[in-house]
């Protein structure tokens, strides 16, 4: 789910459109709908688009720093198919398999989405997060099933194929169903005050986290470390890290555990982006006496103040306060849990003051409001229900 602002917010949501061992898949396509955030705040479904290839679920939306009426939409296609040996040759990968990433168009005044170009390979099998840097000129691609983060160099909103698949082969087996090989599972850019620019890769079958640099002139990713493991962060065995937030001073990373339900606050060096390889905080998403869940998704309110973080299974978002300054190291404190008002919260936006979340297996997207104000009912930063559901 990806948001585009204006005077209103487009909203573009992504979808499985076949069944796959963990979700039911009957989704048509990509969904794209307009957020109006007045008084009574609601989404319009204004278009779906059917013809973008098997499950394109994780996408990412961009508007042109040269003609601002281009939105620009990048999307993976999450599957697996046999992989020519001509292309995996080209790059040395290893990989038998791959899934594929969609550029398009959206044109806001005849509201349809066009594909721009032939859909890429990823390299990689099972493709389920997409991330840009910050001047929209390289697509890092994180490739589940291959285990491999994959770099699409851009130009005027086209992908080029991609120039490198950095696999990683290393697993904890720690769980023996989900550990049992590396799965990348999303990437986060991060621009340093010398200029530099990093990746970090949370890799949910190693219990790690690795960081590359991007050398922009040879349009590739360089080791930071000398050996090819590249660890920078390492999470408790089991963990099996899922996403990254990063906050705006730098300082912190949260790193969001699927498997074992915990956030790891992580501090960084400012000046080298080198992310501290123990947790300084490790706090839970979930009650005390819940079990029987798996995280998905996390994101820091645009106050910075506040992060977020949704539960599968408790099918809840857990809100916490930040204090990026604490000197007992005590970064998160929690604020409360919030029920999702629908199954699976699997992904969600944070869009002004709002919270928009996409209900996995109950098809279904919910608008909260973030508490503004301490009231004798909610604290700040706690979620509201809105009172108008999304629209079809």
């Amino acid at each position: 789910m990806y948001p585009i602002p204006r005077s209103f917010y487009w909203v573009f949501v992504g979808s499985y459109t076949q069944k796959e061992p963990h979700v039911d898949g009957k989704g048509e396509g990509i969904y794209c709908y307009r957020f109006l955030p007045d008084q009574t705040p609601h989404l319009q479904l204004v278009h779906v688009a059917k013809s973008v290839g098997i499950n394109p679920t994780f996408l990412i939306a961009t508007r042109s720093k040269i003609d601002r009426k281009t939105i620009t939409l990048y999307a993976v296609n999450e599957c697996s198919e046999a992989l020519h040996s001509s292309i995996a040759n080209r790059l040395s990968v290893s990989s038998k398999t791959t899934g594929f990433v969609r550029a398009f168009e959206f044109d806001e005044t005849a509201l349809t989405l066009t594909e721009l170009q032939e859909p890429l390979p990823t390299l990689g099998s099972y493709p389920c997060h997409l991330s840009l840097n910050a001047s929209n000129r390289f697509l890092t691609v994180s490739n589940y099933g291959g285990g491999s983060i994959s770099l699409f160099p851009i130009e005027n909103g086209l992908l080029s194929p991609a120039t490198l698949v950095k696999e990683y082969t290393a697993f904890t087996s720690t769980n023996k169903q989900r550990q049992e090989a590396s799965h990348l599972h999303s990437t986060s850019w991060v621009s340093l005050q010398n200029g530099q620019e990093l990746v970090y890769g949370a890799d949910l079958g190693n219990d790690c986290v690795y960081h590359l640099r991007l050398n922009a002139s040879a349009k590739t990713l360089e080791d930071v470390n000398n050996d090819n493991a590249n660890v920078c962060a390492k999470c408790h065995l089991g963990s099996g890290p899922r996403h990254l937030a990063i906050h705006k001073t730098q300082k912190l990373a949260f790193i969001l555990n699927e498997l074992s339900s915990f956030i790891g606050v992580h501090e960084i060096h400012l000046l080298t982006g080198n992310i501290a390889p123990q947790a300084a905080q490790n706090i839970s998403t979930l009650p005390s006496d819940i079990d029987g869940n798996l995280c998905a998704d996390i994101h820091i309110s645009n106050c910075e103040r506040f992060l977020y973080a949704s539960n599968r299974g408790h099918n809840s978002l857990a809100a916490f306060r930040i204090d990026a300054e604490a000197k007992d190291h005590k970064y998160l404190k929690i604020i409360g849990w919030y029920p999702a008002l629908g199954a699976i919260p699997r992904s969600f936006s944070i869009i002004e003051d709002f919270v928009i979340v996409a209900n996995q297996d109950s098809d279904s997207l919910q608008i909260f409001k973030v508490q503004q104000q301490d009231t004798e009912e909610a604290p700040v930063g706690a979620l509201e229900k809105t009172k108008r559901p999304p629209s079809a």
